[in-house]
C-alpha cells in the first residue's frame, strides 16, 4: 500500500511539472496554454463519462458481462502498449 502511495504522488507531482514545461516550451502564448489544458480536462471528462456510463448499463444487465467487457478492454488495451514496451529500451 505504501510503494502505491508513493508511486501515486510521484506520478501526480511529475505530471504537474511535465504539463506545465512541456506548455511553456511549446505553446508561446498562454491563452493557448489554457486552451489546451481546458480542452484535455474537458475531453478526458468526456471519455470517462462514456466509459462509466457504458460499463453501468452493461452491468446492470449482467455483472458477470460486465466484467467479461471490462476486462477484455483492458487485455486490447495491454495488447496496444505492447509494441511501446517492446521497442524500449532496458537499461
Amino acid at each position: 500500500m505504501i510503494v502505491l502511495i508513493i508511486f501515486g504522488g510521484y506520478e501526480v507531482g511529475r505530471k504537474t511539472f511535465l504539463e506545465g514545461y512541456l506548455m511553456n516550451s511549446f505553446i508561446p502564448d498562454k491563452n493557448y496554454i489554457a486552451t489546451a489544458l481546458s480542452i484535455k480536462g474537458q475531453t478526458t471528462m468526456i471519455i470517462n463519462s462514456l466509459t462509466v456510463f457504458g460499463i453501468g448499463y452493461i452491468m446492470n444487465y449482467s455483472y458477470k458481462m460486465g466484467f467479461y467487457v471490462m476486462g477484455g478492454i483492458l487485455f486490447v488495451m495491454l495488447l496496444m502498449t505492447l509494441p511501446f514496451v517492446k521497442g524500449a529500451k532496458s537499461i
